[in-house]
């Protein structure tokens, strides 16, 4: 088949081929003869008879339909031989291809929504560090993304350092998925940032160009997502329940302890607290401090936020 689109030389050779005249000297016929545009003449070698451009359109039309359709074909094949795999991993020692560098927060999001998406059984995520505000907009893709797994039955857990805690957009953020059946932990000691889906995808942070914060890896080897599922599951059984701290009962205190609770929240100081009660500031700084070891609170104002949760509403 000729080189489309056709040069100038070929279009004016066939504009004398069609009028009955004999083609310039020197033009090459090889391109208007394999688009059938024009045959040689049966009387004459020298001679050609041109053809209706239209039907020779039609069969170009035909002949890339023809190509077009084997190229589905094959493509369909392909797909169909790839999905084979299930049947080749369980037998091998390694799974699907290494890793996918992600060079950017975009970039890491834009896949982590895509493949969690399609999570069918475990959505796994540990949030190290300090908490930092985030867009609002993005929070609201993150709990909607949750909140559509949740709904799939998909089983999320979720782990954080215990400085989210006292961090209330974290607190809100957590309260609204933990009520759709979400899990959520939180650990006192450092652990790892990773997002792990369905035991096959890892999305970990970036120790290879040391801009951690900034990039990642998509991993997809099966050994590498087993063992960094591995390290997670020893995480989260390390960590302590969200909910064991701000739904512990309000009798885990005593009277003293309530009545220094009550003054607390009335917008008094502890020094204040000791004039109004009575009691040594020595004493009432015990008795927080036994306040917050009974309820595993790491400060004065988590137990605050605690019995504001407690007093609000009856146990």
């Amino acid at each position: 088949m000729s080189e489309l689109p056709l040069t100038q030389a070929e279009i004016d050779a066939y504009r004398a081929i069609a009028a009955g005249e004999a083609p310039p000297d020197g033009v090459p016929l090889d391109g208007l003869l394999g688009l059938r545009l024009i045959t040689a003449h049966p009387y004459g070698s020298e001679r050609y008879v041109a053809a209706d451009p239209r039907a020779a359109a039609h069969q170009l039309i035909t002949d890339a339909q023809d190509a077009l359709t084997r190229t589905v074909e094959s493509m369909a094949q392909a797909r169909a031989v790839e999905s084979l795999s299930c049947h080749y991993d369980p037998f091998r020692f390694y799974g699907a291809p290494g890793s996918e560098f992600l060079g950017g927060p975009a970039a890491m999001n834009a896949r982590i929504t895509e493949v969690s998406r399609a999570a069918g059984n475990e959505i796994l995520t540990a949030q190290p560090g300090e908490p930092a505000d985030r867009d609002p907009e993005t929070v609201r893709e993150g709990i909607a993304r949750v909140l559509e797994a949740l709904a799939r039955g998909v089983s999320v857990r979720t782990l954080y350092s215990a400085a989210a805690r006292s961090h209330e957009p974290t607190r809100r953020y957590v309260e609204k998925i933990a009520a759709a059946g979400a899990e959520v932990r939180f650990h006192s000691r450092p652990f790892l940032r990773m997002i792990i889906i369905d035991g096959e995808y890892a999305f970990l942070d970036d120790f290879v160009s040391g801009r951690n914060r900034d990039s990642g890896w998509h991993v997809g080897d099966r050994g590498a997502v087993a063992w960094a599922r591995q390290v997670y599951l020893m995480n989260w059984e390390a960590a302590d329940r969200w909910a064991d701290v701000y739904n512990a009962p309000a009798s885990v205190v005593t009277a003293r302890q309530e009545s220094i609770l009550t003054e607390l929240a009335a917008g008094c100081s502890q020094p204040q607290v000791k004039d109004r009660l009575g009691l040594a500031e020595r004493t009432i700084g015990k008795e927080v401090a036994a306040i917050r070891a009974a309820i595993g609170a790491e400060s004065l104002y988590e137990v605050m936020y605690w019995w504001g949760r407690k007093a609000g509403r009856p146990d």
